[in-house]
């Protein structure tokens, strides 16, 4: 990752609340209101780097690369799921729909897959 990369991590309202939601390099957003931009709002965010569970909200992780992809996100995505067997399947389905972004898989440990509920 660059030194100066801008990152959106996105995340359950109740996860980003307490966080100051805008700086200069890092945009902390709820999944809520992701949904809610437009492709031009997210390509505004010149955003190098972006990170968020594998569903958040109502959109999971294909779907928001694709949101990314049609606004011209080009970087590198981090997904957070929890263990899996193959996690490959997620990087390949993404891939395929996205060949431009450079998706990352990271795996929770089991401890943490049911920390939202």
């Amino acid at each position: 990752m660059q030194p100066h990369s801008k990152i959106l991590s996105l995340g359950p309202a109740k996860d980003v609340a307490f966080l100051d939601t805008t700086s200069e390099r890092e945009v902390f957003m709820p999944c809520s209101a992701f949904e809610q931009l437009t492709e031009k709002q997210i390509a505004d965010l010149d955003l190098d780097v972006v990170i968020s569970m594998f569903v958040c909200g109502s959109l999971d992780c294909l779907e928001i690369s694709q949101r990314l992809a049609r606004a011209g996100f080009t970087g590198r995505y981090y997904v957070l799921v929890p263990d899996l067997p193959n996690p490959q399947i997620i990087i390949d389905d993404i891939t395929r729909s996205c060949p431009d972004i450079d998706i990352q898989i990271v795996t929770s440990p089991p401890s943490l897959e049911n920390a939202d509920q």
